[in-house]
């Protein structure tokens, strides 16, 4: 008994998705997507990157002209889970400490 194959038809949603993913986007709009998560400032565009001023860390971030959707919003959650880490290591911190008699 020959078994048949069934083909399975893209959805639009896995067509778009990588095409909107991976699609290069325009300075203008990497910086609205930046801005817009009200933690980085623009501050200068070069031919090779764009800076951004973090105003958690209060420090300068760098980010590519040349990436994509993927990248922009990787960049952006790093930055997030970073301070969530650090929150939690801070927290943890000083709970040892009150347990220990350290802090109050």
């Amino acid at each position: 008994m020959k078994m048949k194959t069934i083909k399975k038809e893209n959805t639009v949603q896995e067509t778009i998705k990588p095409m909107v993913y991976d699609a290069l986007l325009s300075t203008e709009l990497v910086r609205t997507l930046v801005e817009a998560t009200g933690r980085f400032e623009f501050v200068e565009e070069t031919a090779q990157e764009i800076v951004f001023f973090d105003n958690h860390w209060e420090q300068n971030k760098a980010i590519g002209t040349k990436w994509t959707l993927k990248q922009i919003m990787g960049w952006i959650t790093n930055y997030y889970a970073e301070d969530y880490q650090w929150q939690g290591e801070e927290k943890a911190k000083h709970k040892i400490r009150r347990a220990l008699g350290i802090d109050d």
